[in-house]
């Protein structure tokens, strides 16, 4: 089998389009996503990594918050699709949807896939 090792490039401000209009937070696991005006990404979720459960009743809960960058998440979607076809195809066609963003953003935030 041959493998190809493709890099893409893509302008910032397409590449942000990709992440916050994607509809990925829209997935009750996301409580929210924003950049900052140094490119800094907060990224608030209700899974509690250390009890591997989703806090579902958020009731007077706080979200959990990841940071990261941007590149980080890019970083993320190019790994992520060397193992899923289903990302590979949205990156390669340059068309993120929420199923695909939120794939690669819990791939980033979680280390893995949980909710598919």
């Amino acid at each position: 089998m041959i493998t190809f090792r493709v890099q893409i490039e893509m302008k910032d401000e397409a590449w942000e389009d990709h992440v916050f209009g994607s509809g990925a937070d829209t997935w009750e696991w996301w409580h929210s996503f924003s950049l900052s005006q140094h490119g800094d990404v907060m990224i608030k979720h209700w899974y509690n990594k250390d009890t591997e459960e989703l806090q579902e009743d958020h009731g007077a809960d706080l979200p959990f918050i990841f940071y990261t960058k941007m590149q980080a998440i890019a970083d993320a979607a190019s790994d992520y699709a060397a193992e899923s076809e289903f990302v590979r195809n949205q990156l390669v066609n340059d068309d993120f949807d929420a199923d695909g963003m939120d794939r690669v953003l819990q791939y980033l935030v979680f280390g893995e896939v949980l909710f598919a």
